[in-house]
């Protein structure tokens, strides 16, 4: 009898520990998916700042990308090029998360916009700046 109340002890306290792993990882998961959602509101307040500023101000995205020294995935996200917005916009102007028809996971692709990240501008850009 002593060995089947010490085998359901350390059952037991196997399970314990996976539910305690369970809780931590839960709790990691929840955390994360608030964090997303605040990266996605920020994202499209800058976004909409980004593109006053170029429609009312007549700055160029590589004008902006160079002021605030974007990254080429900072300025693509910020700054979508005419046309080539990745983000799904709503009919109420407001900008929404990835349309899923568009979206690729990151390990899928290592371009921006479509070209490699070495390219700093893309044609795109050249035109805003010769606009300027």
């Amino acid at each position: 009898m002593a060995k089947d109340e010490t085998r359901s002890d350390a059952v037991e306290a196997l399970l314990r520990a996976d539910e305690e792993e369970l809780r931590a990882k839960r709790t990691r998961l929840r955390t994360f998916a608030r964090n997303v959602e605040v990266a996605r509101e920020a994202i499209a307040t800058a976004q909409a700042a980004a593109a006053e500023i170029r429609t009312h101000d007549g700055v160029s995205r590589a004008d902006l990308a160079r002021t605030f020294e974007l990254t080429a995935a900072e300025r693509s996200l910020l700054t979508p090029a005419r046309g080539r917005s990745r983000l799904a916009q709503s009919e109420d102007g407001t900008v929404g998360p990835l349309d899923s028809a568009d979206a690729q996971p990151e390990s899928e692709t290592h371009e921006v916009d479509g070209q490699p990240d070495s390219e700093l501008d893309s044609p795109a850009d050249q035109s805003d700046a010769e606009d300027q």
